[in-house]
């Protein structure tokens, strides 16, 4: 076989690895428009992470302008009952693209003047046990409040606790430094938040959520991760062994820290989430302005505002949204506003390493779907 056809069977493998890892729902909002280029030279990085045994499934949603663009399931929900993915229904652990949800949620309990951020947490949660310094819920939000972040496997939790008593993690240690002087990212900040929602509305954090901005919004699919038989949800993996074969993940309880890594998503809810926020649906400028704007500590800029990464992409491109890394299940949520387009991408599987990959396939869809002169303006 010479080298032209040798080539040749590769390049069809992998088209047929794709096309058969690809479900394709009968739905008249089930959009694969495999005439657009990007999309093909995207798919075919997909299959490669498919033949690779990177991932066991990804969910994918991109839109335009508020519009879908590319909409696809690929591999597998279920490894073993090969099972296909849906991206308007399957449900995977976000984990921590948990934060920008809930942060809409503490934004929109601002608007209505129901909780004041830039008070003490004292304010609202008063039994927590007093520190050295004193700090807000908006430093919280921004991760500048000293809070610590996991220790040992406590991510690893498999006891179903509130809110509430996830802060026994942490709520008798030091701060970490003086709020306001530091930035540590942690899950821990988010978790407090929501005991300050829930005190602020006396209502439930997760009730809240649902009525107040799920339902709006028309958002079915974006739930707390607390019920082992719900029909979409898909299996969680993690690799094992040197060939990397998947291995059903450990089972974990999330629902305590439902406000900053317990939610399960599907793609659609989550790309359709980031357009209601692009388009100001549910949040109204100035507040959203607030969110969205990048702390700075001691005159340097964190590269997040209230829940939501804020930063620039390698062609210094404006992007909000966040990454998600939990056990069985590992996204990325980028909204660029410039270019108005929405980035969702879930797999079903702990920390695959597929970062490049991904920030591959985003740069070749922003290229070939602008209509600028200089798109990395």
């Amino acid at each position: 076989m010479n080298l032209k056809s040798k080539v040749l069977l590769i390049v069809c493998n992998m088209i047929l690895q794709v096309h058969c890892a690809r479900q394709i729902p009968v739905s008249s909002n089930q959009i694969i428009p495999v005439e657009n280029e990007a999309v093909t030279e995207s798919e075919r990085i997909v299959s490669e992470l498919l033949i690779r045994k990177k991932i066991p499934g990804l969910a994918v949603v991109v839109t335009k302008k508020d519009s879908v663009i590319w909409k696809a399931g690929y591999g597998y929900a279920n490894v073993r009952k090969a099972e296909y993915i849906d991206p308007d229904k399957s449900l995977f652990r976000v984990a921590s693209i948990s934060k920008p949800i809930s942060a809409v949620g503490l934004m929109k309990m601002y608007e209505d003047g129901i909780i004041d951020i830039n008070a003490s947490v004292y304010k609202y949660v008063p039994d927590f046990p007093r520190k050295k310094y004193d700090f807000t819920i908006k430093q919280l939000a921004a991760h500048t409040a000293g809070i610590r972040t996991y220790r040992g496997n406590e991510f690893l939790n498999r006891k179903y606790m509130t809110i509430k008593d996830g802060l026994s993690f942490f709520d008798k240690d030091t701060l970490m430094y003086q709020p306001g002087k530091g930035y540590l990212y942690n899950s821990n900040d988010w978790n407090l938040v929501a005991v300050a929602m829930e005190n602020a509305s006396t209502l439930d954090f997760e009730y809240y959520m649902k009525n107040e901005i799920f339902k709006p919004l028309g958002l079915t699919h974006i739930i707390a991760d607390k019920s082992e038989n719900l029909e979409d949800k898909v299996v969680f993996y993690t690799k094992r062994g040197r060939r990397g074969r998947f291995k059903i993940a450990s089972k974990v309880n999330n629902y305590y820290k439902l406000a900053s890594g317990g939610y399960l998503a599907s793609a659609s809810d989550i790309a359709k989430f980031g357009n209601d926020v692009l388009y100001n649906r549910i949040l109204q400028p100035k507040s959203k302005k607030v969110m969205l704007t990048r702390q700075e500590v001691n005159d340097e800029p964190t590269y997040y505002g209230l829940g939501w990464e804020v930063s620039l992409d390698k062609r210094h491109r404006h992007y909000y949204g966040h990454f998600g890394n939990g056990v069985g299940g590992y996204g990325y949520f980028y909204v660029y506003p410039e270019e108005e387009m929405v980035f969702v991408f879930l797999t079903n599987i702990t920390n695959p390493g597929i970062n490049d990959a991904i920030d591959e396939i985003m740069d070749i869809m922003i290229l070939g779907n602008t209509t600028e002169e200089n798109p990395t303006k």
